[in-house]
């Protein structure tokens, strides 16, 4: 999941369609043995037609946490209709939940109300001293650990004697196992971690991310960089080392706090630039009032450029960061910082690194460079290849175009090197820049983008949107693809391509060239509709010779299975033609009249023996 939904209105943020299955799904009744295992942590059973798929989410408080299906394959974030009707179940019934909650605390009041017969919080707080409050809440905090921290947490930000103090709350929230050699722990395996420390911890989360969200809704940016700051840099650390579902509970917390700094660290529109008029000023003015100051918008950049620099970010969080990084490159100050990074940085550099000083340049309107600089990765095709598409996806096209169309190319006088990327590889680059042609325009590099895909591949798909783009040129283009295929002997190719225009004339011509009769079998479709006498023909001369050379049971059942092809075209009287012709000319094969029999019905067998009835001329007198 790449995002933090809330189990209010999820079903805003997710497909129509997943919506809907799920809704029905609900309707029906689906949703069985619906518990809660955990705080927190509901597991379910929904029947999906003959399936039953086992569900699981986290969901803290009202937040969607994490969750996963029985159905989910490799590699799957999205949202099923078996966890969306799973999550309407569990807002059901916390819903029902509170509203039981809440009919006891009003009735609760009204009994009160009428007359006390229990000392409640708010009675004890009216009438204890202050010191004696004091005191008990350090003696209760210094014997439960939980109220503890949950205490600190709360009042974090009141304390101003310390740089950040809500970094000091986490520190107390994770044990010894966890923290890093940095916090003075020796212990770096954070597997260590018992299931409370760890409910504890992100319980702590929890509450942080709450108080960050109340401080960034009332524009107290100080103490949501804080808060945020705290989270990323005490949790990114510890994520590597959690077990898949304790990262994926603890994941949500740190995107939200990284999406906060992101933020923070972004400058708003005419925030800064004040024009001309004294009016146009003020009215700056006002606008910047709830803004970041620069001094924390800057904290915000170098603290991401410092986590990416020190591989602490997470890689649902690398395009962000990179884009977020990369967008103020054109200051010449960052850019540096970011230039610096790329020199000092080993070769090969990480993918942050890497990513981050080519969409730098791209920013700085130097697209070519990223070739230059994927050259030196050229014995690493899947760098290349995740480079492209991390560059694409963030929108710099140019330096996209540069880099695919360069390490798309064959080798030639020119670049004698011969590209190392796979096909695989080769198919989703040509992909990105056929859809960066698309959006641009350009109908000429779309063609020879087409071009190149049909002469390596052959896809016909191809071959057809190629031709949808011509149109009125594809005839001039169709003789020159047909003449530069039947140079290079690509036989194959030129059949598919004479075979898909209905060519079957020069198909025939083409085919009648090539010994190669699994070639002939693919497009003799069309060469029986245009002449079923030369497909009589081929089949029984290439089976003569196949049996003049091959004897015994396999030959005969060999020749049986190359008949079938066409018996599967419903020519049956055009297959016993050819039967008949075969048993005429090798009488002493028994094994072969009987396997060939075996093509027809047995009350058809009798007929490979029959002779046809010779059709005398009739004479006109």
């Amino acid at each position: 999941m790449t995002k933090t939904l809330s189990l209010k209105d999820f079903e805003h943020n997710i497909s129509a369609t997943t919506w809907l299955s799920a809704d029905d799904l609900v309707q029906s009744g689906a949703v069985k043995s619906l518990r809660e295992v955990e705080t927190h942590f509901w597991v379910g059973r929904v029947a999906d037609g003959e399936g039953i798929y086992e569900t699981e989410v986290i969901i803290t408080p009202n937040k969607i946490k994490a969750f996963t299906c029985e159905c989910f394959t490799e590699g799957r974030r999205l949202m099923c209709p078996h966890v969306a009707a799973s999550l309407v179940k569990v807002r059901q019934f916390l819903d029902q939940r509170s509203l039981e909650r809440q009919a006891r605390r009003d009735a609760a009041a009204a009994a009160a109300l009428a007359e006390p017969s229990r000392l409640t919080v708010r009675d004890a707080l009216e009438n204890v001293l202050p010191e004696d409050l004091q005191e008990f809440v350090r003696e209760y905090a210094r014997r439960d650990r939980d109220f503890a921290l949950a205490l600190k947490t709360y009042f974090a930000g009141t304390v101003t004697e310390t740089e950040n103090p809500y970094a000091l709350v986490l520190e107390s929230a994770m044990p010894s196992t966890a923290k890093t050699p940095a916090s003075g722990s020796k212990s770096t395996d954070a597997k260590l971690l018992r299931e409370p420390d760890f409910r504890r911890l992100r319980k702590t989360l929890d509450d942080l991310e709450m108080q960050m969200t109340e401080a960034a809704a009332q524009h107290h940016h100080r103490s949501t960089y804080q808060i945020a700051s705290a989270i990323l840099l005490k949790t990114n650390p510890i994520l590597l080392k959690l077990d898949d579902a304790r990262r994926a509970a603890v994941l949500g917390n740190i995107q939200t706090a990284f999406h906060k700094i992101i933020e923070l660290g972004q400058v708003a529109p005419n925030a800064e630039t004040s024009t001309s008029a004294a009016s146009e000023a003020s009215s700056q003015h006002s606008i910047s009032v709830n803004l970041p100051s620069p001094e924390l918008r800057d904290a915000a950049w170098e603290l991401v450029f410092s986590l990416g620099e020190k591989d602490l970010l997470p890689p649902e969080l690398l395009r962000e960061a990179v884009q977020f990084l990369s967008h103020s490159a054109s200051d010449e100050t960052r850019f540096q910082r970011i230039n610096e990074l790329f020199d000092r940085t080993p070769h090969p550099a990480p993918h942050f690194v890497l990513h981050l000083f080519l969409a730098a340049l791209a920013v700085r309107k130097m697209p070519y460079a990223a070739v230059r600089v994927l050259e030196d990765y050229a014995a690493q095709p899947q760098t290349i290849r995740d480079t492209i598409l991390q560059l694409y996806y963030l929108n710099h096209w140019a330096a996209v175009s540069a880099a695919g169309e360069h390490f798309l190319k064959q080798p030639s006088a020119l670049n004698p090197q011969p590209s190392t990327l796979s096909p695989q590889h080769r198919r989703e680059i040509e992909d990105v820049l056929l859809f960066i042609a698309e959006k641009s325009g350009d109908q000429e590099r779309q063609i020879e983008l087409l071009r190149q895909r049909f002469r390596q591949g052959g896809s016909l798909d191809t071959f057809q949107r190629l031709k949808d783009l011509l149109q009125a040129e594809w005839p001039a283009e169709l003789r020159q693809l047909v003449a530069e295929l039947r140079e290079a002997g690509e036989r194959s190719k030129l059949a598919a391509i004479l075979a898909t225009e209905g060519d079957a004339e020069n198909l025939a011509a083409l085919l009648a060239e090539s010994d190669d009769f699994a070639l002939y079998q693919r497009h003799e479709g069309l060469l029986i509709d245009w002449d079923k006498t030369s497909v009589h023909d081929r089949y029984l001369s290439h089976l003569t010779a196949y049996l003049g050379e091959h004897f015994g049971p396999p030959a005969s059942a060999q020749a049986r299975l190359q008949l079938h092809s066409l018996l599967r075209r419903g020519e049956a009287e055009l297959v016993l033609d050819i039967v008949r012709a075969l048993v005429a000319t090798f009488p002493e094969r028994q094994t072969l009249a009987a396997e060939l029999m075996e093509m027809f019905p047995k009350n058809q067998q009798k007929r490979v023996f029959e002779v046809p009835p010779v059709i005398q001329p009739v004479v006109v007198a």
